[in-house]
């Protein structure tokens, strides 16, 4: 059958954009090669067809890609409105989060994208919008309906001064890798205070805490950021970030912290996480493991030459 000449959108993954980017010749192997590609592409036009390659998403103008998951999104309606913040989707403590992921006009939108696609290549970057309240980081202990809030803590950003020229450090109301890189003893970004638990929004966001994380089936012990969409009373906490691995540094990290400023010595909060463990696979208590592991140790050969 003789088919009337069309024009065929010819897509491929090849080797030499894979290459170009870093990759390997042993982990490109499986993409297609110049000399294959070329052979496609004379065949279908030997029998009179137009091969095009139609541009991939990759290749689009950044700002064309941005628009484009933004109306895809079911928060186009909210990502319509300034400010909005980017930062990569697979780091932490607050790396990647750059003065500049605070977009505070659409012309600086393209650019902070293109900035952190260059910086952690191979992530996608996570635009939302820019929550400007309160900043609420809460400690969580246990596992499911045996969870509990242990306090919270409250990043505090505050304005610079200003020498008499009116220079001096930008006024940057999140977390990002300048304020994170301060020690907090000189840091004149932000302040750590202990959560007043009392207060009614710090109370709302140590419930909404808790409830992600038991909707999340996290375990044993965590930390659940929160911040509010607005300030005043009529703000509405909202999940920033969900930690089940937190750092548990002692007299450094922010879980230890949070436990003792509440009145959960250093050792009680780990004993809590054994004991949620324990409880979870139903292995006893943490002193009666404690014992069993004692009694082994003296009376087993092997375990006396493991210590």
């Amino acid at each position: 059958m003789t088919t009337a000449p069309l024009t065929i959108a010819f897509v491929y993954d090849d080797e030499s954009s894979w290459l170009a980017a870093g990759f390997s010749e042993r982990k490109t192997g499986d993409k297609a090669d110049d000399h294959g590609i070329s052979g496609i592409v004379a065949a279908l036009e030997m029998l009179v067809h137009k091969v095009v390659k139609p541009r991939t998403k990759s290749e689009l103008p950044t700002l064309d890609r941005v628009q484009h998951a933004i109306e895809s999104s079911r928060h186009a309606a909210a990502l319509q409105e300034y400010p909005l913040f980017a930062k990569p989707i697979g780091e932490d403590t607050s790396k990647g989060i750059l003065t500049s992921s605070k977009i505070k006009r659409p012309k600086d939108l393209a650019p902070t994208i293109d900035e952190l696609e260059a910086l952690y290549r191979g992530q996608d970057v996570l635009l939302e919008t820019f929550l400007s309240g309160r900043e609420i980081t809460v400690g969580i202990v246990g596992t499911g309906e045996n969870s509990r809030v242990i306090g919270a803590n409250e990043y505090v950003y505050k304005k610079p001064e200003l020498s008499n020229d009116g220079s001096g450090p930008e006024f940057i109301d999140f977390a990002s890798d300048i304020v994170k890189n301060y020690p907090m003893d000189e840091n004149v970004h932000m302040d750590v205070v202990t959560a007043d638990l009392s207060d009614p929004q710090v109370h709302s966001a140590c419930q909404l805490a808790l409830a992600a994380w038991k909707m999340l089936h996290c375990r044993h012990a965590g930390r659940i950021d929160t911040r509010f969409d607005g300030m005043g009373e009529k703000g509405v906490p909202k999940v920033m970030e969900v930690n089940p691995i937190p750092g548990i540094i002692p007299d450094w990290s922010d879980l230890p912290l949070i436990a003792v400023n509440n009145g959960v010595p250093y050792q009680e909060l780990l004993k809590e996480i054994i004991d949620s463990a324990l409880e979870r696979t139903k292995k006893g208590s943490v002193c009666q493991a404690a014992k069993a592991s004692n009694e082994n140790a003296v009376g087993s050969p092997m375990a006396r030459q493991e210590r």
